[in-house]
């Protein structure tokens, strides 16, 4: 409801939207390319706000080369690289990785489940993880831990619901919360049997105070018992 009274506010100024230009480049495209690009995109646009980068991990650092054994290097160039040219430029730079398999079926996984290199965790200003189990899919949502932030507070669970069919993200109502949990209340003796009688496949992780969500944009104030419900997940991204 928020974000469509923010929307509705914005429509009312009158103010033109953005415009989106989406540009195809091989995955040996290295940062230094990737500005040419935006200095390209800037003399004929106009200043750039923001900079997605689908993925990090398929680039390549803009120096030097880099074997398998040294993925940390490479995952910290990389980022270290597109993070120089997002402060200089003044505009938010967002990218992704992959959990590892440590990460897979684990809606808890952390920083030391980052596919390829720590460096990206190292680098990167706020990290957060996006999973889904067959519930929250069946309700379009998505669960979320804010694994790093050098702006707030982290380890805190929080909600989001996927309109698919309009590629839009929107905050859960309290209604659709209270629907997860009791359709996760419902299928938890299911994914228990499922396992074997396993409660968990990962360490347990400090879940944010109430009062903490509440300070995140697009956070819902979450219940501890629905913070710690067991989720099975695939896919799983951050």
């Amino acid at each position: 409801e928020k974000i469509d009274a923010s929307v509705e506010k914005y429509r009312q100024t009158g103010a033109r939207p953005g415009q989106l230009q989406v540009r195809y480049m091989k995955t040996t495209t290295t940062p230094v390319e990737i500005e040419a690009v935006i200095d390209s995109f800037e003399l004929a646009h106009g200043k750039l706000d923001l900079l997605v980068v689908d993925y990090i991990g398929i680039m390549k650092p803009a120096r030097g080369k880099v074997s398998e054994s040294s993925m940390y290097n490479d995952g910290v160039m990389k980022a270290e690289q597109l993070r120089d040219i997002a402060i200089e430029r003044n505009f938010a730079c967002l990218s992704a990785v992959q959990f590892n398999r440590s990460g897979y079926h684990n809606v808890e996984a952390g920083i030391e489940s980052v596919e390829g290199s720590s460096g990206y965790a190292e680098t990167a200003d706020l990290m957060i993880s996006l999973t889904a189990n067959d519930v929250l899919r069946s309700m379009g949502m998505f669960s979320h831990y804010i694994l790093k932030s050098r702006l707030g507070p982290a380890l805190v669970m929080f909600l989001t619901r996927v309109d698919f069919k309009q590629m839009r993200w929107f905050s859960p109502t309290k209604d659709e919360v209270n629907a997860y949990n009791t359709a996760m209340a419902e299928a938890e003796p299911q994914i228990n049997a499922q396992r074997g009688g396993r409660k968990d496949n990962g360490p347990k992780r400090a879940i944010g105070k109430p009062q903490e969500a509440q300070s995140i944009p697009g956070g819902v104030e979450m219940p501890k018992e629905e913070a710690a419900a067991e989720m099975e997940t695939v896919g799983d991204y951050i």
